[in-house]
């Protein structure tokens, strides 16, 4: 502090500071910014002058601010089992913490690097109102909120400009932020400066806010810093999941070549309220180069579900896909195609996605219902307020899926075809017991610039919408007309 003192004073203070304030706006998804806003601040008055210098010019890195706010970073680096089982509360019922996840996020949870990048983050995005924020890497990337995509983006930023007789001697840049504290402030030579009491003197000079009483310091801090870690790498925490059912996994060495085990992440495209589900991709001498089997097997107590089904089913199963003569063709063709075969513990479909290509009964009443009570406009010779066309479009879409009202019976025994390519969309298929297929997913929204097994889907008709096109096809690729 001595040293620090005495080369403060040994420096000469500034005749005069100019302050400018930027304000950048940029839009939804845009990387390009432009300035909105810019106030200039002169300080000619040495006290003034001196609070601010003094603070610019105490340089100092981030695990000094780690310490500073109350983190003892020997005990990060030394006790990261404890960090686990102490400070993480949010994660603990997802994960199973075997060996293989521990050592990985062991790692995570000794590097001081980490920290430094979270408590950054953290500062970056502080709000005063909102004290724990989860904020993706999608998100972090391109600097939007959750809410109002389609309002501009500001963030602001402080050039600071020194200035000796009517030189300048010294530029300290602060980060650009949108709401949080705009510290590191780094001068010409790149040195920084981690100092609270700067963006305190700021937002007074510019009539701001910023409360630092509500800073998370000591265990708070911590433990939001542990949780962050975690979240941010929960993709690869469920990739070693799989770990915990080694044993389970291995009986199926008997079959197939194990390629990975993971457990799927997220829900929505494969599956939707099952228990924790390891999905297993598997190759063997009976599949083509580019076809492979995705078994997601779903956790049943302490274990997964039998592995018989597969070793009993997979051959029909694989036998039928590969009959299917324009896909196997395409297959040979495009180098760059994989198709992945589906299997859902025991069967080739699963509740789920009959649920949302096929529907049920009582849904199609619905829909019956509603059309009825569309009859109401002619009858009166009223002209609705919104599209009548797209209404009943949107409303079979939800209560019909496909609208092809499949017995439940039959839709129970197709497969779950997914095809992807580098020349074409991926795309999900259903391969029906009859051998005829129905395309129900493309990766894409526009129809008139989009490809599927090389074929243009703008010469398919206009009666479908992306990404659900809902089309049905035979075995030799020929399209049916719905009924």
């Amino acid at each position: 502090m001595s040293f620090w003192y005495l080369s403060i004073i040994s420096q000469t203070l500034p005749d005069k500071i100019v302050i400018i304030k930027n304000i950048y706006q940029n839009q939804y998804f845009s990387k390009n910014e432009e300035i909105f806003k810019s106030d200039t601040i002169v300080l000619s008055n040495k006290k003034k002058i001196n609070n601010l210098y003094t603070q610019l010019v105490r340089f100092d890195k981030e695990e000094q601010l780690l310490n500073r706010l109350g983190i003892d970073t020997t005990f990060t680096q030394n006790s990261p089992d404890k960090l686990l089982k102490g400070f993480n509360d949010n994660n603990k019922s997802k994960f199973d913490w075997n060996q293989k996840q521990k050592e990985f996020i062991f790692k995570k949870l000794t590097d001081i690097n980490v920290y430094k990048s979270e408590l950054n983050e953290y500062l970056y995005r502080y709000n005063l109102y909102s004290t724990y924020h989860h904020f993706p890497k999608f998100f972090k990337s391109h600097r939007i909120s959750y809410c109002g995509m389609g309002t501009p983006i500001y963030n602001r930023e402080y050039l600071i400009l020194l200035y000796n007789k009517k030189d300048i001697s010294d530029i300290f840049t602060s980060r650009k932020c949108p709401s949080g504290f705009n510290t590191p402030y780094k001068n010409r030579s790149n040195r920084a400066t981690y100092d609270f009491k700067i963006d305190l003197l700021l937002n007074k000079l510019f009539k701001q806010k910023i409360n630092l009483d509500k800073l998370l310091k000591g265990d708070d801090l911590l433990k939001y810093i542990v949780n962050q870690i975690i979240r941010n790498n929960t993709k690869e925490l469920y990739k070693l999941s799989a770990y915990s059912f080694e044993k389970e996994i291995s009986e199926l060495s008997t079959d197939f070549d194990i390629i990975s085990s993971e457990e799927v992440y997220g829900r929505g495209r494969y599956i939707w309220d099952e228990p924790k589900t390891i999905k297993v991709s598997l190759k063997n001498k009976y599949m083509l180069p580019n076809v492979y089997l995705q078994f997601l097997d779903s956790k049943y107590g302490s274990t997964l579900y039998s592995r018989d089904s597969i070793k009993k089913d997979y051959k029909e199963i694989i036998s039928r896909v590969q009959a299917i003569s324009f896909i196997t063709n395409y297959l040979k063709q495009d180098s760059s195609a994989r198709l992945d075969i589906y299997y859902f513990n025991n069967s080739g479909i699963n509740k789920y996605n009959i649920e949302e290509v096929n529907k049920k009964p009582s849904d199609w009443k619905k829909q019956d219902e509603y059309i009825e009570s569309l009859k109401w406009y002619t009858t009166n010779n009223i002209k609705p307020s919104f599209d009548l066309e797209k209404a009943i479009k949107t409303s079979e879409r939800i209560n019909c899926g496909c609208n092809y009202k499949l017995d439940s019976e039959f839709i129970k025994k197709a497969i779950f075809i997914e095809i992807t390519s580098k020349r074409n969309a991926s795309s999900i298929w259903f391969l029906l017991p009859d051998n005829t297929l129905i395309l129900y997913h493309v990766n894409s929204y526009n129809i008139d610039d989009v490809t599927v097994l090389d074929i243009r889907l703008n010469s398919l008709g206009d009666s479908f919408e992306l990404p659900f096109a809902c089309l049905r096809f035979d075995k030799n690729g020929k399209l049916f007309e719905k009924k």
